[in-house]
């Protein structure tokens, strides 16, 4: 029983990953188990058009990160803003963002205001926005009274909010994917958009997905689609619908072992918002739904395994927005219903069938917020905000969150920034990986895991050196982290034993701190930025009453980031990026023993042991064609991704105990230099 149960457990987990079949553990990154006086500045650059804020905010324009390289061939929202300071670099597989040591979940990443619970695809070589439907990505790394409750940034991901006044469409092809976009008017009051992508990879890339094995057979496909219809009712109302719907498949067999597993995982979000806009007053009203499935399974011999897990949640928010004559004044309110399956275990034939079944959470999550900005002396801009909110789960519970920033100018012109903030997370995310992957799954606070609070303190300088068309910023930052979660058990034991996930989780604090830099040149034909990040984020966990003391698994010390961007002529554009990282830790294996069919492992301290560091050098051409017919541009662009054939292990697998010692082995996405050639016109 014991070689099926494992066979299935091989397969569910670590089937998608690219590993060869002897495995029997693999360590990875795993838990235990007013912004309106001289603070802003526009880079103006071609290749970049970055509005960054002293604040915090960074507002950059997809149409000019195009000019990045891409291994996708377009470009990616999410892989281009671990380019700049604070965004952490991510391994090859490794999904979502990790910013200024917070995890991923601790970030809010939405589309128009809508949050997305998993916003990526292929294990986070894609991220789940299509780039032609888009027109800019704004971050906010700094808390203020308008993030949903989250502990870390915000990332929302906006559409073009002007009505089209002629039918227009963008196309573009690469050899993973292909995409479009197609914007035309109704009446001279209604317009609509619609954009779709859907995945090539198996048509070109079988052999690597597969890795040269004869009897082993990945077929992996992804589709997103995007609409959005804007109404002009008068001159003071307008009416958006948005509509995303993201899916995707991978099936994995091996003939040799009759063995067959799936993943599949999907988002979709719907939202109606409404703006009114009065003299100096603005109302922008949105309710929204917005839902996340994922299903795994494999197959072998008669025995079946399916883990699934849910999230859905039904919202409702109003902002009221006023602007005074010195001061700026807004308000508003946000109503959260979630309906919650944590990751619930569906076990048949040979393994048995009994199993624990999860149940649904219900639960509700209100929230009122206000902030006041105004200038006083005229030198010193203070932004005021507070957040109270409540939660029902199986408890009420409720919570006030100030925030409070200044902004003011020093000698030589240097704008500075000092915040102070607390935040309350309501929501959990944990798994047998924290790789971003999509089989780790929410869950709600309750009088057994209590809701996650940070309080943060941040400190911003940047300075605008215009002679020279340079700018340097510098941003502090410490957080102190509490109620934060780690999931203790195995994948084993989830199929092995009558195992509650919920029963599994400890609870710890932890600590965030570091430095960002970055220093830029704006202008000319050569721009480029120099990024560097310096971060620790130690966490602290009781474990069998001994307080264990670890970093978190996604932690860099260090992060550098160079890009540079040529506009050669008006043909012709080349870039360049280079990354080096510090290894994040994760947890190996002392030494492991055989008795009979089960194997005994002795594992190291936990993330005591520390990948290689991370290196990689992408580079990108792009050449703009002669105009032809009825068409408005087209562009033609290389890439060639990882240009020093670095070698990045994702994970160790370990296939030999010699002498009761492990012997591990490298696992790589990436070996050789990856070519990636993509066709994008406009009409």
């Amino acid at each position: 029983m014991y070689r099926s149960v494992r066979s299935l457990l091989r397969f569910i987990l670590l089937s998608f990953c690219v590993i060869k079949t002897n495995l029997f553990v693999v360590a990875q990154n795993d838990t235990l188990v007013m912004s309106s006086i001289e603070d802003v500045f526009v880079f103006e650059s071609k290749g970049e058009n970055i509005m960054y804020n002293v604040n915090g905010e960074i507002q950059w324009s997809l149409e000019n990160m195009n000019y990045l390289p891409s291994l996708t061939g377009s470009v990616d929202p999410i892989k281009s803003l671990q380019l700049l300071p604070s965004v952490q670099t991510n391994s090859d597989i490794t999904g979502g963002l990790y910013i200024q040591g917070s995890d991923n979940s601790h970030n809010l990443i939405s589309i128009d205001g809508v949050p997305v619970y998993y916003p990526m695809h292929l294990l986070g070589f894609f991220s789940a926005f299509n780039s032609l439907h888009f027109k800019e990505v704004v971050l906010n790394k700094n808390v203020n009274s308008f993030n949903s409750n989250r502990l870390g940034a915000s990332i929302d991901v906006l559409s073009p909010n002007i009505l089209p006044k002629a039918l227009s469409g963008i196309v573009d092809a690469n050899p993973l994917s292909s995409q479009f976009t197609l914007s035309f008017p109704i009446s001279n009051k209604m317009g609509l958009s619609v954009s779709g992508r859907y995945s090539n990879i198996n048509l070109l890339y079988d052999r690597l997905l597969n890795g040269g094995y004869k009897h082993r057979n990945i077929k992996y496909s992804f589709y997103d689609v995007n609409l959005k219809y804007l109404l002009e009712i008068n001159t003071k109302n307008r009416l958006f619908i948005n509509y995303y719907n993201g899916d995707d498949c991978a099936e994995l067999s091996f003939g040799g072992f009759q063995v067959k597993s799936n993943l599949k995982w999907s988002n979709q979000t719907t939202s109606i918002n409404w703006q009114r806009m009065n003299n100096n007053n603005m109302l922008d009203l949105i309710m929204y739904n917005t839902s996340y499935a994922n299903r795994v399974g494999a197959f072998q011999s008669g025995s079946k395994v399916d883990v699934m897990s849910d999230i859905s949640s039904l919202g409702l928010k109003a902002v009221m927005k006023h602007t005074l004559e010195s001061s700026f004044f807004s308000y508003g309110a946000e109503v959260l219903l979630h309906s919650i399956l944590p990751q619930s275990p569906i076990i048949s034939g040979s393994l048995g069938s009994d199993f624990y079944k999860q149940t649904v959470q219900e639960s509700l999550e209100n929230t009122l917020f206000a902030s006041y900005d105004f200038l006083y002396r005229n030198k010193y801009a203070i932004s005021l905000g507070l957040r109270s909110s409540c939660f029902y789960n199986d408890v009420f519970d409720i919570n006030f969150d100030p925030n409070v920033s200044v902004n003011f100018v020093l000698k030589n012109d240097i704008a500075c920034n000092v915040s102070m903030a607390i935040r309350t997370q309501y929501l959990h995310q944990t798994g047998f990986s924290s790789n971003g992957l999509p089989t780790e799954f929410w869950f709600a606070s309750n009088d057994k895991m209590k809701e996650e609070r940070i309080a943060k303190f941040n400190v911003g300088f940047e300075k605008d050196i215009k002679q020279y068309g340079y700018t340097v910023s510098i941003d502090l930052y410490s957080a102190y982290l509490k109620n934060q979660v780690e999931f203790g058990a195995t994948a084993l034991d989830l199929i092995t034993d009558k195992m509650n996930v919920l029963d599994h989780m400890m609870i710890g604090k932890g600590f965030n701190y570091g430095l960002d830099l970055m220093l830029q040149k704006k202008y000319g034909d050569f721009s480029w930025w120099l990024a560097y990040s310096f971060s620790q984020a130690p966490r602290m966990f009781e474990n069998n009453g001994l307080v264990e003391k670890y970093q978190s698994a996604n932690s860099r010390m260090h992060d550098m980031k160079i890009v540079g961007i040529w506009n050669i002529n008006d043909k012709w554009t080349c870039s360049s990026s280079f990354v080096y990282a510090s290894g994040t830790p994760y947890t190996g294996i002392k030494s492991a023993m055989v008795l009979g069919e089960n194997v005994l492992v002795n594992f190291d301290k936990h993330n005591g042991c520390k990948y290689p560091d991370y290196h990689r050098l992408d580079l990108s051409l792009q050449y703009e064609l002669s105009k032809k017919n009825s068409l408005k541009k087209q562009q033609l662009a290389f890439s060639l991704n990882n240009a020093t054939f670095a070698k990045n292990p994702i994970a160790y697998k370990y296939n030999k105990i010699v002498s009761n010692k492990v012997v591990k082995e490298a696992v790589y996405v990436f070996t050789t230099a990856v070519p990636s050639l993509s066709y994008c016109c406009y009409f």
